[in-house]
């Protein structure tokens, strides 16, 4: 697997980049995904992004997800396992059907 592809825990996907916003004393993070460009009311093209909260910065599940633990392949399928009784191949092969169902449905607007 390659190194840059990072996957986001919250919906499957890969993302760009994390994003932090600090709130007081607090960090809390968000996986943002990159969508592409479109034309703003102004007639600029804007890049469009979709962010996924992942909580504080500092919780053990997002702290251990982002990093190491979110590159390797399967372990967000084998996370989504242990939570659903599922084998991780079935998470993933679900995944896979409603992501081309999502890339058909865009395909139709």
């Amino acid at each position: 697997m390659s190194e840059g592809l990072r996957v986001c825990p919250r919906c499957g996907r890969p993302y760009s980049y994390l994003e932090r916003h600090r709130i007081g004393r607090k960090v809390y993070l968000y996986a943002v995904h990159y969508e592409g460009y479109e034309s703003g009311p102004d007639g600029r093209m804007h890049k469009r992004v979709r962010k996924c909260y992942l909580g504080p910065a500092d919780s053990p599940l997002v702290s251990a997800s982002p990093g190491a633990v979110a590159t390797q392949e399967g372990s967000v399928y084998d996370r989504l396992s242990a939570l659903t009784g599922l084998p991780a191949e079935e998470i993933e092969r679900q995944i896979r059907e409603l992501l081309e169902a999502e890339r058909r449905l865009r395909e139709l607007q």
